[in-house]
C-alpha cells in the first residue's frame, strides 16, 4: 500500500459522500475509518496468506474496490470490510492452488 493508493480511496469515498449531502468533514471522518479498516484487514490477510507474489498492496487495491462498491450501496463498513476480506481470501486461496497447478513438471 502506499500514500497515492489510499489518498485515491480516500478521495473517492469523500466525493462520493458529499455528493450525497454529507458534510465534508463527516465524509472525511467515515472515509478515514473505512480505509484504516482496509489497511488493517489487508495487512492481516497478507501475513495468513503468506504468499511470495500476493502482497498488502495488491490485497488493499482489490478489497478497496470491493468495501467502496458495497458502501456505495448502502451496506454498513464492518459488514463490506468482512464480506471483502472473505472474498479476498477465497479467491486467493484459489489462485494459489492454480498457480500451483500450472507449475511446470520436473
Amino acid at each position: 500500500m502506499n500514500e497515492s493508493q489510499i489518498f485515491q480511496y480516500m478521495s473517492q469515498m469523500v466525493f462520493n459522500a458529499t455528493a450525497k449531502g454529507q458534510t465534508r468533514e463527516k465524509a472525511l471522518e467515515q472515509a478515514e475509518e473505512t480505509v484504516s479498516g482496509i489497511v488493517d484487514t489487508s495487512k492481516k490477510l497478507a501475513s495468513e496468506l503468506d504468499s511470495e507474489e500476493l502482497g498488502e498492496s495488491q490485497i488493499f487495491q482489490y478489497m478497496s474496490q470491493l468495501v467502496f462498491n458495497d458502501v456505495m450501496k448502502g451496506k454498513d463498513r464492518e459488514t463490506a470490510l468482512k464480506d471483502a476480506a472473505k472474498t479476498v481470501k477465497a479467491i486467493a486461496t484459489k489462485t494459489k492452488a492454480l498457480a500451483a497447478k500450472a507449475q511446470p513438471k520436473e
